[in-house]
């Protein structure tokens, strides 16, 4: 009797564990259950808020090239709506998202594609075995320049890969040319030693600059290489002689070939631009019959207002008006004194240059400085990168996207799109 009355207890027993064991293990399988859907109920609240943020930074593009579209197409200054001090483009709201659009005129920098080693080398930072490495990127000759790479360099890395020996295609290939680091790119002091002055290699230089081929006001400019006689009076208000001058001289291959004989009498320009651009005192223009080269300030009317080729765009020169002294250095080959001077005076205008003529203004300028500056810089820019960050105010997710547009094609065409969290 006892004996059944101890197996008793004891199956009792053991359905008692049994049951404790199972309830621990249901309330084990709940916890992981609630975790789970609480994790995929987070996961899925990030990614509305991703895809909020995304979003929301294309409405930042959106108007961003709204405020570029509209800008007027004469000429392109620091002041305009796009520019750094704009409200329009500060602390935008969009459906939950703060937006933050910054706009930088790619013209504001030196052209991958075109630019020379003397430039280069006036770059924070920069080396000759950089410098010449660069150019064998972008050359489609194999030829190793004295401090450059070729192939045999990028084959033997242990990723290899092979130099494009073309056109830099997007700013980031730079990353792969021999020497150039992530330090020297960004401008971080924390991956590399670099000088005071370096903010990193991305805002000094682009791969894509161009203006279209435009005067102030917005109509295309005519073909000085193509036009007749007469097309050149009517078009940029010459004299017969004038017109007949470079009828009989060109083709000009650059601007400054222009300049090559016209009269150096006053770098004062009392006429703006405008059609009378005569000097009444010099006695070969009273000869309208005769060939006569225009004077100074008759040919930078004509360069505001003629192309060397029918293209609808050109590129390579920098915007005078957006350049910081840090590119137009380089640009001048290291003339910091002139750099400075122009942007001195720049900054003290009301809204910048708005035409070649006004660089006479500028204190020491000179002819033989003009005859440089008219190939290197210009007042007016197509070409536009857009930096846009989101960030939602439910989770401060923070979403980015980078763009490039050409605001003269189909109201703003975007040639380049990069997005993600950060890069």
């Amino acid at each position: 009797m006892t004996g059944i009355i101890a197996k008793t207890c004891s199956r009792k027993g053991l359905a008692l564990v049994t049951v404790l064991w199972v309830t621990i293990l249901m309330i084990v399988l709940a916890s992981v259950t609630s975790q789970s859907s609480l994790l995929d109920t987070h996961i899925s609240h990030v990614d509305v808020e991703r895809q909020r943020c995304r979003w929301a930074c294309r409405a930042g593009i959106e108007t961003a090239i709204a405020l570029l579209v509209e800008d007027d197409p004469g000429y392109d200054c620091l002041m305009d709506d796009w520019g750094p001090d704009s409200d329009w483009l500060t602390d935008l709201e969009f459906e939950g998202c703060t937006v933050q659009v910054t706009v930088t005129d790619t013209s504001s920098k030196l052209n991958l594609n075109n630019v020379s080693k003397e430039q280069l080398m006036y770059l924070p930072d920069m080396t000759e075995e950089i410098a010449d490495s660069l150019l064998d990127w972008r050359d489609e000759d194999d030829q190793i320049r004295e401090f450059g790479a070729e192939d045999g360099y990028y084959i033997n890395l242990d990723i290899r890969y092979r130099p494009q020996n073309a056109h830099f295609k997007t700013t980031h290939e730079l990353l792969r040319v021999r020497g150039v680091s992530e330090g020297l790119f960004y401008g971080d002091s924390k991956r590399q030693l670099l000088s005071e002055e370096n903010a990193g290699w991305v805002n000094y230089l682009t791969n894509v600059s161009y203006e279209a081929s435009i005067n102030l006001s917005g109509e295309s400019k005519i073909d000085i290489n193509q036009a007749n006689e007469q097309q050149l009076r009517q078009t940029l208000s010459l004299k017969p002689g004038q017109a007949k001058w470079i009828v009989d001289n060109r083709t000009f291959q650059k601007y400054s070939d222009i300049l090559k004989e016209t009269s150096s009498s006053s770098t004062a320009n009392t006429n703006r631009g405008s059609g009378n651009t005569s000097d009444s005192n010099d006695p070969r223009e009273q000869q309208d019959t005769q060939a006569t080269p225009p004077n100074l300030n008759t040919a930078l009317n004509i360069i505001d207002n003629a192309a060397l080729n029918n293209n609808q765009f050109y590129s390579g020169r920098i915007n005078i008006n957006t350049v910081g002294v840090i590119v137009l250095t380089a640009a001048l080959e290291g003339n910091r004194e002139l750099a400075e001077s122009i942007i001195a005076y720049r900054d003290g205008m009301a809204g910048g240059f708005t035409r070649m003529t006004d660089l006479q203004e500028i204190e020491s300028m000179t002819k033989d400085i003009l005859k440089k500056l008219v190939d290197l810089v210009s007042v007016r820019s197509s070409v536009y990168e857009i930096d846009c960050q989101a960030f939602s105010n439910a989770t401060n997710l923070k979403f980015r996207v980078k763009a490039i547009v050409n605001r003269e094609e189909s109201e703003g065409r975007i040639i380049y799109w990069r997005e993600g969290n950060s890069y």
